[in-house]
């Protein structure tokens, strides 16, 4: 289903801009034209030729052909030949592709801009409609607090509130801040619970997730990703730079995995997951006379 990013609302912490879906969007919204940021369905190509090749839109696993996740919308403004720019997200379906695969060889980033006068769109914009925020997956499932997958019955036995998806989110929310919002556990209760180690990255990622839970999207170009554990981070300096220019490049946005819960990926087991991707795109820019591949990484809450 075709689903716009929605809103976007800051992250006053850090002046991330957030994104969030919302299912309500008309399908006219979504043309290229009106240069949508969405989810799902097909994609809003913002150059009208020279796609991707085949061989690219190919999981580097399994060669299969990758489906479309999501595209964002991001100009900038300072380039003359920004003015229209987007970035656009592939996936493999195939779960077992992305296991152990923090480079993420199972998906593609790939990154399309256009002067304001160009061969596809007009000059002016074309005017658009307001409309409100869609429902809430929450409104319909209960989801886990930590992740935002289904939960599948764990709950909080003191608030009744609190679901989770496993005992270790349950445990890791728990030293994270819901101690305080719930009340305290008897032992007995504590050592029921599974006894991750201590990871206060994590931590502080649920903390600041905490703050708007259905965040999908997390734009912070020139920052630095919110990560979801100590494990398996990546250094802007092993970050390959732009294939076309030579430029370093530069975190963009992430991935969170509460986008997850609005796919359809596959059964409770084999499904696909992470805790979070993050994109990172050509400092410089440049402008590619097709569309230019950009670099991914995942890191998963723990190891595989």
């Amino acid at each position: 289903m075709d689903s716009s990013s929605g809103p976007r609302r800051v992250d006053e912490t850090k002046e991330a801009e957030l994104g969030f879906v919302n299912a309500g969007v008309p399908g006219w919204k979504l043309a290229s034209k009106f240069f949508p940021s969405k989810l799902g369905g097909k994609p809003a190509w913002l150059a009208l030729q020279d796609l991707p090749s085949d061989e690219d839109l190919r999981c580097r696993r399994c060669q299969e052909r990758m489906a479309f996740l999501l595209q964002i919308y991001a100009p900038i403004e300072t380039r003359v030949d920004g003015f229209h720019r987007t970035l656009f997200v592939f996936l493999c379906r195939t779960a077992s592709c992305g296991l152990q695969n923090a480079e993420c060889s199972n998906m593609a980033v790939f990154r399309s801009q256009l002067p304001r006068e160009n061969p596809y769109y007009s000059f002016h914009p074309t005017p658009e409609k307001d409309d409100s925020p869609g429902p809430s997956v929450a409104d319909f499932h209960a989801i886990c607090w930590v992740c935002g997958q289904p939960a599948y019955g764990k709950r909080c036995s003191k608030c009744k509130t609190a679901t989770y998806c496993s005992a270790l989110h349950q445990k890791t929310d728990w030293k994270a801040g819901h101690r305080k919002a719930c009340g305290e556990y008897s032992e007995s209760e504590l050592l029921a619970m599974a006894k991750p180690e201590e990871d206060p990255v994590c931590e502080r990622f649920l903390r600041r997730v905490r703050m708007y839970p259905e965040q999908v999207l997390r734009y912070h170009m020139k920052s630095e990703p919110l990560w979801v554990s100590v494990e398996n981070q990546i250094s802007l300096s092993a970050v390959p730079p732009c294939a076309l220019c030579g430029a370093p490049r530069h975190f963009e946005f992430q991935i969170m995995p509460q986008l997850l819960t609005h796919l359809s990926l596959g059964s409770e087991k084999d499904a696909v997951d992470w805790g979070t991707i993050a994109v990172y795109t050509c400092s410089d820019s440049c402008r590619p006379s097709e569309y230019a591949r950009e670099f991914l990484w995942k890191q998963d809450f723990s190891p595989n």
